[in-house]
């Protein structure tokens, strides 16, 4: 469940980015920095979007950043990011983008778990202002309810 896998400490509401590397970079900082991910990690997200396309950003200003599972990902987690100034992708349709989730998997299952719980989280009409525009307390509020 979203809930178990994005703590409260895994949200930065005040991400400061200038380029679409630069905010995966900073958005993986918290998972990084709890050793849920290796820095090889953030590379390989990035080097994702190097060779496939913006394809993380899956809906008007929403990023999934997330890589292959692989031994780069120490435990699985979710982060959420808030950039101050969004950023362009290149996502022809969904640029730009001011929220990031940040997906660490350590395993196929896991991730298509997580890619599922976050798109029925997204599928509310009312978290998409929220995550945009709230406090912490009012997403963590309806987090629980996921």
């Amino acid at each position: 469940m979203l809930r178990d896998t994005l703590k409260e400490n895994f949200i930065d509401l005040e991400i400061e980015a200038n380029t679409w590397e630069e905010s995966i970079r900073l958005a993986a900082q918290t998972l990084l920095k709890e050793e849920y991910i290796t820095e090889k990690y953030i590379e390989n997200m990035i080097a994702s979007v190097h060779e496939l396309g913006p394809y993380m950003v899956i809906m008007p200003h929403v990023a999934f950043a997330h890589a292959k599972p692989d031994s780069s990902v120490l435990k699985p987690g979710i982060s959420l990011s808030r950039l101050v100034n969004p950023v362009k992708f290149n996502s022809q349709h969904n640029d730009p983008v001011k929220v990031i989730f940040t997906i660490a998997a350590n395993d196929g299952t896991s991730h298509m778990q997580e890619l599922s719980d976050l798109a029925m989280f997204l599928s509310d009409d009312t978290v998409i202002d929220l995550l945009e525009n709230g406090t912490k307390d009012e997403i963590l509020n309806i987090i629980e309810k996921y």
